[in-house]
């Protein structure tokens, strides 16, 4: 899922595939295995001195080239920056640990990341380092076991990537079918379509209720501008007979109403949807600071549209109706109240 993935550092010296609108670093491990250059490689600095080489059992040759070139492909955490000064341009030393034994190798990270579907270690925090794992390709990780005992590759997690197009009857067939191969106790395995589901769902459902409360607080509303502009136009009662004494027609009196009340709903509309938007943006960059998630906003424009048109027939109706009543009566009978 190239969309939840967030780079802090990349190796600029390859071209990546994109997909989605972000670099594939992790397919640049297995096209690019083993041509990255860092910077100490370029300017002629000595490599750090390290144990058996990852692709022999021999240790690492003495010549500085054929060390830089004989290195392990890495993706890590961003923690690592702070934690232990890690860069795309600094080589790093990977050590494994083994039935009590140490084994040292050049790494060369490939990029940094903080955010990584299915690695909820991977942060900017300088103290998830420790836990951050670090992501080789298949073939490297090989290698590296054949220096041991254990030559077998064991997966702690295991993510499937199905077709788009796929059905769901295809799809809970193949969920129900790894449940049956695989043991209950043992394992886990959890389908990202149904949490997803799961989320919209529940999104769905608090969107209508808020379609809901909204509809019963625009009525609230619109019988509280009704009364209010009832006692209004009782009380101007007496200026709506001289202006139509001077001449003014009954239908530009009503307009002058609706405008009225047409500015108001509008301004506070306005107003409380920039205030709202404000609060909003606020409040969900302070959550994203914590959660390091990017900043995504979508303005909920159903919503906003639903609830001006609502506004709008409110501010006409409630206005109209009862001036409205006015134009019923003789000019006479409005003077003297």
């Amino acid at each position: 899922f190239p969309e939840c993935i967030l780079i802090s550092q990349m190796d600029s010296e390859f071209k990546y595939e994109y997909d989605q609108g972000k670099p594939n670093t992790i397919k640049s491990l297995y096209v690019d295995a083993g041509k990255a250059h860092v910077k100490g490689e370029i300017e002629n600095y000595a490599p750090p001195s390290m144990g058996t080489s990852p692709h022999s059992n021999h240790p690492y040759p003495r010549d500085p080239h054929r060390v830089y070139h004989d290195y392990v492909d890495i993706i890590g955490s961003t923690a690592l920056e702070k934690a232990v000064s890690a860069s795309v341009d600094i080589p790093m030393l990977l050590t494994v640990y083994y039935e009590h034994r140490y084994y040292q190798y050049l790494a060369k990270a490939r990029s940094l990341v903080y955010k990584f579907s299915g690695f909820p270690t991977y942060s900017k925090y300088e103290i998830t380092a420790k836990n951050s794992p670090l992501l080789i390709n298949e073939h490297t990780f090989q290698k590296l076991l054949n220096k041991t005992n254990d030559h077998a590759i064991r997966h702690a997690r295991v993510m499937v990537k199905l077709s788009p197009d796929i059905s769901t009857e295809n799809r809970t067939a193949l969920l129900n079918n790894m449940r049956s191969l695989l043991n209950g106790e043992t394992s886990y395995i959890q389908s990202l379509d149904d949490v997803v589901s799961g989320t919209n769902q529940a999104k769905t459902l608090l969107t209508y209720a808020f379609n809901i409360i909204a509809f019963v607080a625009i009525v609230l509303c619109f019988f509280n501008l009704w009364v209010s502009f009832t006692a209004n136009v009782q009380d101007n009662s007496w200026e709506f007979g001289v202006l139509r004494s001077l001449g003014f027609s009954v239908n530009r009196l009503i307009r002058a109403y609706i405008y009225e009340s047409l500015a108001l709903v509008l301004s506070s509309f306005l107003c409380g949807t920039i205030i709202g938007v404000v609060l909003s943006l606020s409040l969900t960059a302070q959550f994203n600071l914590f959660l390091q998630n990017p900043f995504i906003f979508e303005f909920p424009y159903v919503l906003f549209f639903s609830l001006g048109g609502m506004a709008v027939l409110v501010a006409f109706f409630g206005s109209f109706l009862p001036a409205k009543q006015l134009t019923k009566k003789e000019i006479a009978l409005v003077l003297r109240g």
